[in-house]
């Protein structure tokens, strides 16, 4: 972020400094959201280790054990790959475009 912060002999800057001061907030906002979806996320991950960890002490089966856990690691992936994409995506596309603005 701070390299990206115009320097006051560029040329609008004024229009440029605008635009650095809203995308300092947009990130601001970026990162508290992501730090609740992180929260959410791990939350819900720890929730299904316990449901694991419940499947596993309940079986001695090893087909059940080796669905179990590979249930488990489809799940965790999706879970946080979903919830990055979900809401990092979007951030992304209006940064970037702030960020050309500010190069013009």
């Amino acid at each position: 972020m701070k390299r990206a912060r115009p320097s006051e002999d560029d040329t609008n800057y004024e229009f440029k400094i605008q635009i650095y001061k809203e995308l300092v907030e947009y990130v601001t906002n970026l990162i508290k959201e992501l730090t609740c979806v992180f929260d959410e996320s791990l939350t819900k991950y720890r929730e299904r280790v316990e449901q694991l960890w419940n499947d596993l002490q309940s079986t001695s089966d090893w087909k059940y054990i080796q669905h179990y856990i590979a249930q488990f690691q489809k799940n965790s992936e999706e879970l946080f790959s979903d919830a990055v994409q979900r809401h990092l995506s979007p951030y992304l596309d209006v940064i970037e475009l702030k960020l050309n603005f500010m190069k013009q």
